[in-house]
């Protein structure tokens, strides 16, 4: 996220693509990144910490489910409960 990008905008719509994670973290059908969940949760707390109004928020980037069901499951249930804690929903 561009310094002071956050802070121009009023409205924000997050959506987070896991093929931006790890493998161990998420496992896509893309070429994945170098990002840890903590990583992830760090961003989120920034763009919910900036005062933007977040619109909504999407996890998307799942593979077949048979190939990775268990570690995306864990990945999308930690990242939203983080998000549900952060926004006290």
């Amino acid at each position: 996220i561009p310094e002071g990008w956050l802070e121009s905008r009023r409205n924000v719509y997050v959506s987070l693509d896991k093929d931006m994670m790890l493998p161990q973290y998420a496992v896509t059908g893309w070429t994945q990144g170098t990002y840890t969940r903590e990583d992830v949760k760090r961003m989120l707390g920034r763009v919910f910490a900036s005062g933007a109004n977040v619109l909504a928020v999407d996890i998307c980037g799942e593979c077949a489910p048979d190939a990775c069901q268990a570690v995306n499951l864990e990945t999308n249930i930690e990242l939203l409960n983080h998000i549900i804690n952060t926004l006290d929903v």
